[in-house]
């Protein structure tokens, strides 16, 4: 028994020396992290803008956000227009960046029975072009581009890809409505 206990006392004076002798004398590293606020302006998203804090130094996460109707969003940028690289650029100060938006682009066929004669792309709300030359099919003669069975108007704003097809009668009947006037 007086074995157990001198083996008690030495090992309770062991552990006490060995975690004295772990007292840190160095101070410890300085373990802050200096913030950088990062304000996502949404501009005409219904979100509002969204603000986060990341480590100076460090690159940060884009968002993706709903675009306004006919556009799509094209990514973020700074307020001299550079398009911010979330792979690459790094914060380094407190930076604002701008949702920007594009305008969807809609591709206008005209056709002829069919087959391609020309193309136009076509901002969304913009009107598209009637082509300069109509189409030319011997003894008929073209009356005009057509969507959906009825003449195109031109005026229209374009908010969908387009098929406008020629529209053509034989000349003898063109001929025939005009002597009867």
């Amino acid at each position: 028994m007086k074995h157990l206990r001198f083996l008690s006392v030495l090992l309770v004076a062991a552990l006490l020396t060995g975690f004295a002798a772990c007292t840190p004398t160095d101070t410890p590293p300085d373990l802050t992290v200096e913030l950088c606020t990062v304000i996502f302006e949404t501009g005409a998203s219904e979100h509002g803008d969204i603000t986060v804090q990341v480590a100076k130094g460090t690159t940060t996460s884009g968002w993706s956000i709903p675009a306004p109707e006919g556009y799509y969003h094209d990514g973020w940028f700074l307020a001299d227009g550079s398009r911010w690289d979330f792979d690459k650029d790094k914060v380094t100060e407190d930076i604002t960046l701008y949702a920007g938006f594009t305008p969807l682009t809609f591709l206008v066929w005209f056709e002829i029975d069919g087959q391609p004669y020309a193309s136009e792309e076509v901002k969304w709300q913009k009107t598209a072009t009637e082509p300069a030359y109509p189409p030319q099919i011997e003894g008929m003669q073209f009356i005009c581009w057509s969507y959906e069975g009825a003449p195109y108007d031109f005026n229209t704003p374009v908010t969908q890809t387009l098929h406008l097809e020629a529209y053509f009668k034989p000349v003898s009947e063109t001929e025939g409505n005009e002597s009867a006037e």
